[in-house]
């Protein structure tokens, strides 16, 4: 009787197809920023503040920092405007801190 060397590969599930890995693009699409866009013009027309709260701000700002670089700085103002302590400077700082 011939003895068989074990192999743990030999025991696992092969998948039936190859899996496909597609590669996320970095940059975003022009829609995306649209889409901001136009929610951004309906906070500004209703005066609307969505960061009073801390945690709501900050949030924001990384959202737009991950996902528009420094183009998001502008909008991080355009939406923290609305909040009755809103300053250039601390606004500016909270972005470069999401950066």
């Amino acid at each position: 009787m011939e003895r068989k060397t074990f192999n743990p590969l030999e025991w696992l599930d092969k998948p039936d197809q190859p899996v496909k890995v597609t590669e996320q693009s970095n940059y975003n699409t022009t829609t995306q920023l649209e889409d901001v866009e136009r929610i951004i013009q309906d906070i500004e027309a209703s005066r609307i503040d969505v960061t009073s709260a801390y945690s709501d701000w900050v949030n924001i700002g990384f959202a737009f920092a991950d996902e528009f670089g420094e183009t998001g700085r502008n909008l991080f103002h355009r939406v923290s405007q609305f909040h009755p302590e809103y300053s250039i400077q601390e606004c500016d700082k909270q972005f470069d801190n999401c950066m």
